[in-house]
């Protein structure tokens, strides 16, 4: 009996890895939703041009959003879905991106599940939240760390069998890229940094802003 149950699930997940693509898809990341809660924490954000980014195997990326904040750097976001486990960590999802990529990189510096290090000759912090609902997301840039977070939202059995055979959504491998690269010698200000990602966590609770003229 639970020799067939292993062998349909075997069947239903090779099947499924045939059919999908090896391109995962990047949730899309609102412009108009990010600036609001910047604003809100008062970093001002002033935008800059979007980048569209070359997709990858295994690899989905949204497109690159930046915007200049005064006296605390360059942010940039990207929205991240990888399509296999053991690739869920942030040195692995820049490794070919120079503009996010971290040199001389230390792990939980300002503070746990951040990084610091430079970027093109910058100083720059770096971090991936994982959103859970509409409520909070977790910080975390290592595999152990970010698979961790991705497996807290599995609650019941139910979850996890539908996640083994792979058509579960509670268990997609999906995190929000959030680096802010200074644009002097000194790392960008640790408070800073803590009001930006303390307005990230809560970005995907904020309503759409009305379109002009609706």
């Amino acid at each position: 009996m639970w020799f067939a149950v292993l062998a349909a699930l075997a069947a239903l997940a090779c099947v499924r890895a045939l059919v999908l693509p090896p391109w995962p898809q990047a949730q899309p990341v609102s412009p108009e939703r990010i600036a609001l809660r910047l604003s809100q924490v008062g970093l001002d954000p002033r935008p800059l041009p979007s980048r569209p980014m070359q997709q990858a195997e295994g690899l989905g990326l949204s497109e690159l959003l930046a915007w200049r904040l005064p006296e605390a750097g360059q942010l940039q976001l990207v929205s991240v879905h990888v399509r296999r486990r053991d690739d869920f960590q942030v040195a692995w999802i820049t490794s070919d991106l120079p503009q996010l990529s971290l040199t001389r990189r230390r792990l939980d510096v300002p503070l746990p599940g951040v990084a610091s290090g430079t970027i093109q000759g910058r100083p720059a912090y770096q971090t991936c939240l994982v959103f859970q609902g509409h409520s909070s997301a977790d910080s975390a840039v290592t595999l152990a760390a970010l698979q961790g977070a991705v497996d807290r939202q599995l609650r019941t059995r139910t979850d996890r069998l539908r996640s083994l055979v792979g058509f579960s959504r509670n268990r997609e491998f999906r995190c929000l890229l959030v680096t802010l690269r200074s644009t002097t010698a000194q790392p960008p200000p640790v408070q800073a940094w803590n009001s930006l990602i303390a307005s990230l966590q809560r970005s995907q609770s904020v309503p759409p802003l009305p379109k002009s003229g609706s």
